[in-house]
């Protein structure tokens, strides 16, 4: 007699399924584990429609969640984006994969001599506000590449593996860890002010061969070509 072989994703059939069984993972499994749930996830979903909504291709989503990998911090935001990720799930996962130590939706942005200028709010919808909470731009799935567009409806550039890059291709700004920077002490926020409506988003330019140098325009100078 032969039996088919179980595969946990054929029992993900709805949101309260996939909520529990992240619950479940979570509170017993490892960053491992975690990453091949989000698998499991977007295979019961549909892997092509994660890739779509996600704007990866279908084999750079399968490598980012397969066993032993250790998907960028983007691909986790964007993953759990598209299957609907309940907040406190994203946070717990957030602290079992160590990828922030402050706030799981807050991402401190540092530029090139290691002060925290700014930062990206993932829980308002991808805000960037300064560290003295003035809201200057957003981040944006163009389908391709997450971008930075201004509140005045200016294209400044790309946020790629925690790095924002301008319009050249030349480093602004990081986030912690993702390039070798000495971070200083992060300073204590100002309150955020209230982010004005968004523009109606520009068609994204070509994407320029990505440098490893610093841009000489700072990052608060940087993001303030957004501001409206």
């Amino acid at each position: 007699m032969e039996t088919s072989k179980f595969d946990i994703a054929d029992y993900l059939d709805s949101k309260e399924m996939i909520a529990e069984y992240l619950n479940s993972v979570l509170e017993e499994g490892d960053n491992d584990d975690v990453v091949v749930a989000l698998g499991h996830i977007a295979k019961a979903i549909g892997m092509s429609k994660i890739a779509e909504e996600t704007g990866m291709s279908r084999p750079s989503l399968y490598k980012a969640l397969s066993t032993g990998s250790k998907p960028q911090f983007e691909t986790i935001m964007k993953v759990l984006k598209a299957v609907g990720g309940q907040l406190r799930i994203i946070i717990g996962l957030f602290i079992l994969l160590g990828l922030t130590t402050v706030n799981a939706q807050q991402i401190a942005l540092f530029d090139s001599e290691g002060e925290a200028r700014a930062y990206i709010d993932f829980d308002n919808n991808g805000t960037i506000y300064m560290w003295d909470g003035t809201p200057v731009a957003f981040v944006n799935n163009d389908g391709r590449e997450l971008c930075v567009i201004g509140f005045n409806g200016n294209f400044l550039g790309w946020y790629i593996e925690g790095i924002v890059y301008d319009k050249k291709g030349l480093a602004v700004g990081a986030r912690k860890g993702a390039v070798g920077l000495i971070t200083n002490i992060e300073k204590i926020k100002g309150i955020q002010k209230i982010a004005p409506i968004r523009p109606i988003v520009p068609i994204s330019p070509i994407k320029p061969i990505l440098g490893n140098n610093w841009s000489n325009t700072s990052l608060a100078e940087f993001l303030f070509y957004g501001k409206k």
